[in-house]
């Protein structure tokens, strides 16, 4: 860092892409994190369905609606709208009177594809039928994989548009082995069951995702090689024809137990985001991780939270207009909370609770984004009684922007403060280019730092400089205020 002016002229404005790129992180920063829009959906349970346990949701790109959907016994459906009214009644979704539970939902055109474990005398097997809001139904009642699945894991899956078909994931019960299968966006089984993770290692909770970049699913599930030796890990399938790509790709391993991998397609960067529970001799924590599309990991694991949550209850969800995610899992009270994550996984701010605090409880909560707007909505199981819909907006933009990911300080443009990020980010993913003080090339320390200090000097600019200057500081207000 030079002691003097050098030329006598502002560095940065020597260099007016580094001002025009420090306004544009501040304009794109998060003017405020998650918040609930009104009060929660009540929505009782439907004829046979009890208790009211799994609950899942969806959003359908084409009528802008979600479905929320809850077992045990019947399954039952309930769409909801954008704005979080229901529409119309609950309705059952299977066809048949066998005991079905844990049911999974996943939108993708023509309709809601729903899955289910329904039991079959001392065992079970994962089922499935495809709806739609405001027409008949798609299909029946259909067979998606053999007897022998894990009634207490969902059927985790993802829909391809580029190759118009789905992939669920389960555990086998029997062998511990993930399997998974291709459905077609109609409802046609596409090849045979697929060995994700084979036995004899212990594998469980599924969950999948879809990378629209390389048209591939990513399948995450935890295992275990020994007694507290336990690991995460992602495999990647190639859409349309199931073939596995390369072997697993190992994310967090030495824990004493993982819980619940949740995987999300974060379509502004072309990755995945997994996060999950880890529990370690000092205690449990969720992390998160993102997989690149060239199956590479991007750095190391974000902290997710260390101060609520649970082994049973983990949901995330990309949202393409803010560019950040929703985590839903557990409180340490009745409630439930929902925590906004920057690109690279790290919070945006503090944990919104949902759910009705006077409960006695609410279970296994659940999230969708839309697609249109930057809301998710977050379903939980109140009681086993009923089912809660809860509505959530942002004002974040660009996944978090510069410091986004509580970055506590300057530092270099290598660490990006605490929130994780990368300079290469642009801003866009927890913290990136100087993290949450100094910007750019800074040398700041918390909250300040200049561009480049100059010293005890005092530097001056030209007034073309100057007026260049104003001219971008304008600009910056108004897409701002239009954001």
């Amino acid at each position: 860092m030079p002691g003097a002016c050098g030329s006598g002229r502002l560095e940065a404005v020597r260099a007016p892409h580094r001002v025009a790129w420090l306004l544009l992180a501040w304009t794109t920063a998060p003017h405020a994190q998650v918040a609930a829009v009104g009060g929660a959906l009540s929505i009782p349970a439907g004829p046979g369905t009890a208790p009211v346990r799994w609950p899942a949701v969806a959003w359908a790109a084409d009528a802008n609606v979600y479905l929320a959907v809850s077992g045990a016994g019947a399954i039952m459906g309930q769409f909801v709208s954008a704005d979080g009214v229901a529409l119309g009644a609950p309705f059952p979704v299977n066809e048949g009177s066998a005991y079905a539970q844990a049911p999974r939902v996943a939108w993708g055109a023509p309709g809601f594809f729903v899955t289910w474990h329904e039991t079959v005398g001392q065992a079970a097997r994962v089922r499935g039928r495809i709806v739609r809001f405001g027409q008949a139904p798609l299909t029946g009642d259909f067979d998606v994989s053999p007897l022998g699945t894990n009634w207490e894991m969902g059927a985790a899956m993802a829909f391809s548009a580029a190759s118009s078909e789905y992939l669920v994931a389960w555990q086998n019960f029997s062998t511990s082995a993930i399997e998974a299968q291709r459905v077609s966006g109609s409802g046609a089984l596409q090849g045979g069951v697929l060995t994700v993770a084979p036995a004899p290692e212990y594998h469980r909770d599924p969950g999948v995702a879809w990378n629209a970049l390389s048209n591939e699913f990513v399948v995450g599930f935890a295992g275990c090689v020994g007694t507290d030796d336990c690991y995460l890990a992602l495999q990647r399938v190639a859409a349309g024809t199931g073939v596995l790509l390369g072997g697993p790709v190992l994310f967090d391993s030495s824990a004493v137990a993982v819980y619940v991998p949740e995987l999300s397609f974060d379509a502004a960067r072309g990755r995945v985001l997994a996060v999950w529970y880890r529990r370690d001799g000092s205690g449990a924590s969720f992390h998160a991780r993102a997989l690149e599309a060239d199956g590479s990991v991007s750095g190391p694991a974000a902290l997710v939270t260390a101060s609520f949550g649970s082994y049973d209850a983990n949901s995330l969800a990309w949202n393409a207009t803010s560019g950040s995610f929703l985590f839903v899992t557990h409180g340490t009270t009745s409630e439930d909370l929902a925590l906004e994550l920057s690109s690279s996984g790290a919070p945006l701010g503090a944990a919104v609770p949902f759910g009705p605090a006077s409960a006695n409880g609410n279970f296994n909560p659940r999230v969708a984004a839309n697609g249109a707007q930057a809301e998710w909505l977050a379903v939980t199981s109140t009681q086993f009684a009923s089912l809660s819909a809860q509505r959530f907006s942002t004002q974040t933009r660009s996944g978090g922007g510069a410091g986004g990911g509580g970055g506590t300080g300057g530092g270099s443009p290598d660490d990006a403060g605490t929130g994780g990020g990368a300079p290469d980010d642009a801003g866009t993913g927890g913290g990136a280019a100087g993290g949450g003080g100094g910007a750019g090339e800074a040398d700041g320390g918390a909250g300040g730092g200049s561009i480049e200090s100059s010293g005890s000097c005092r530097c001056s600019m030209t007034s073309g400089e100057a007026l260049a200057l104003l001219a971008l500081l304008a600009w910056a207000l108004r897409l701002r205020a239009a954001g």
